[in-house]
């Protein structure tokens, strides 16, 4: 069927975190939300009808997760990304970010280092920091806007204590997707160095340019040493049902995150998470598709917006997830008062640039996962906020 992704989905009022933020903590009318990470569209119709069906049975007790979910998940990533992942060799967990601390906590030992490029996802260094390791961080190159990976930085400030190396790919917040030469490159520098990977693909769903490829299947080294982080709710608009998962094709690995998962309590589902998942997986493929052709056409709008009208905003086009990473360092705004001055003057809210990375100030993250006509209000409120500010 055809999605509409132009309908607005109302969520003011229904402690959406996007929302509830700017309509019942500032005292400032009109704030247009372009920040967190998830879409402010609705879901696939298969989604909805599956949990109303699961509703219609009032008695929501202790639920089976049988081999059927990550069956299905193993085929979606298989299907799309030739994965080769097996469903025995996949578990579910409540959440990337715990999955990650969880291998943090697994396969290094208090005092170790992880290596973090940056700009980077600030809960990498908070979990990083509150499991007792501690963060390298190694600012990745940029040229033009464009981002990789600074090995000669990395080589520098590795040393025995350096156990584990973050990647998260496609990169929030710079859109990057990293090629497979460049995932060669990775894997290498990990088997020199004998590091673990956590791979982060939470975005993999959201690639416009290129294509991509999982850094598990890259060589020997990278399939017995990472520990892949998949989830739908990125994808799919279902953050708030919390369920994600876990790819590892080494067995010994396996078995021992296994463990450490059911220990913790992030294997355990809840039965709204399973069916909306498996509707995800198996029946909302064509919801997918469109809404990643009406993402990348957001983005090419935002693209044709900041070159055209705001070219004191430097802007890369993203290859992929769904944010635009701005440098906003030469529009006249003081650095350390860059957020809060688009949501108090601008109103319009995005992801500060220093929960990045301290090196980020006077950057932005924008979020493209609206209907157009609100994307298109938050920049035309970007623009006259900026224009103001020029001398």
């Amino acid at each position: 069927m055809k999605y509409n992704f132009d309908q607005v989905t109302d969520r003011s009022h229904t402690d959406a975190t996007k929302w509830y933020v700017v309509q019942e903590t500032l005292d400032i009318p009109d704030v247009t939300p372009l920040w967190i990470a998830d879409m402010d569209f609705a879901v696939s119709d298969p989604i909805q009808a599956a949990l109303k069906k699961r509703m219609e049975c009032p008695a929501y007790g202790y639920t089976e997760r049988g081999p059927i979910y990550t069956q299905v998940m193993a085929d979606w990533f298989n299907r799309r990304y030739q994965y080769g992942a097996d469903p025995e060799m996949m578990m579910m967990s409540t959440g990337v970010m715990y999955s990650v601390s969880a291998a943090i906590r697994l396969f290094s030992q208090e005092g170790d280092k992880i290596l973090i490029p940056t700009p980077a996802y600030e809960p990498f260094v908070d979990k990083t920091l509150s499991n007792r390791r501690v963060p390298t961080l190694c600012p990745m190159h940029e040229e033009d806007g464009y981002y990789t990976l600074d090995f000669e930085d990395m080589e520098k400030k590795i040393d025995e204590q350096t156990k584990i190396f973050i990647l998260c790919n496609p990169q929030n917040p710079t859109g990057r997707v990293y090629t497979k030469t460049e995932l060669e490159q990775i894997a290498a520098f990990c088997e020199k160095h004998q590091l673990k990977i956590i791979a982060d693909e939470i975005h993999a769903d959201f690639v416009f340019d290129g294509q991509f490829t999982p850094i598990i299947n890259i060589n020997d080294y990278t399939r017995q040493n990472t520990i892949a982080c998949v989830s739908c709710t990125k994808s799919f608009n279902l953050a708030g049902l919390k369920i994600s998962g876990v790819i590892i094709k080494n067995p010994e690995l396996f078995q021992a995150f296994k463990a450490e998962a059911v220990n913790v309590g992030i294997a355990s589902i809840n039965i709204f998470a399973l069916e909306a998942m498996k509707a995800a997986y198996q029946f909302s493929e064509d919801w997918m598709d469109q809404l990643l052709e009406y993402i990348k056409a957001n983005r090419d709008y935002a693209d044709e917006f900041f070159r055209t009208r705001l070219p004191m905003i430097k802007t890369r086009k993203p290859e992929g997830t769904y944010f635009f990473w701005l440098d906003m360092r030469d529009c006249g705004i003081e650095w350390e008062k860059l957020n809060q001055t688009c949501i108090e003057e601008g109103h319009v809210y995005l992801s500060e640039g220093k929960f990045f990375g301290e090196d980020y100030l006077g950057f932005e993250r924008l979020n493209l996962a609206s209907p157009r006509a609100q994307l298109q209000t938050g920049l035309e409120k970007l623009e006259k906020m900026v224009l103001a500010h020029q001398k």
